[in-house]
């Protein structure tokens, strides 16, 4: 025996349907303008720290990488390069305290540092 159904049910049935979609757009309407609040509010708070972080560490620093890096040999160049995590993980402990899980993070700086000698 099927049961019986009206209209208003296939009516009630749609309308619920349909509203979980515009309740999802509206969702992520809101989402995406408190994201956008809050990108504004940082840019107001923090402008001169953000142009700061991107020119100087960022920009200066591959610009004179770049001009450095002609008058060196592609190996060495290749072994700077990948002695980079090492150098901020020291900076990272000598700057800020910060310290090396044991025994993952000494193990990686171990290897870098094999490979580096090696390579040399």
């Amino acid at each position: 025996q099927q049961p019986n159904t009206t209209t208003s049910d296939v009516a009630a049935a749609a309308t619920t349907i349909t509203a979980i979609p515009e309740e999802s757009i509206t969702l992520l309407f809101n989402s995406l303008l408190i994201l956008f609040q809050q990108i504004h509010d940082t840019l107001q708070a923090h402008l001169w720290e953000l142009v700061y972080l991107s020119s100087i560490p960022t920009a200066l620093a591959n610009w004179i990488q770049t001009k450095a890096q002609r008058d060196v040999s592609a190996e060495r160049a290749s072994i700077i390069y990948a002695m980079d995590p090492v150098w901020g993980a020291i900076w990272a402990y000598l700057l800020l305290g910060e310290t090396l899980t044991f025994p993952w993070g000494s193990l990686g700086v171990l290897i870098l540092l094999i490979a580096a000698i090696t390579n040399s």
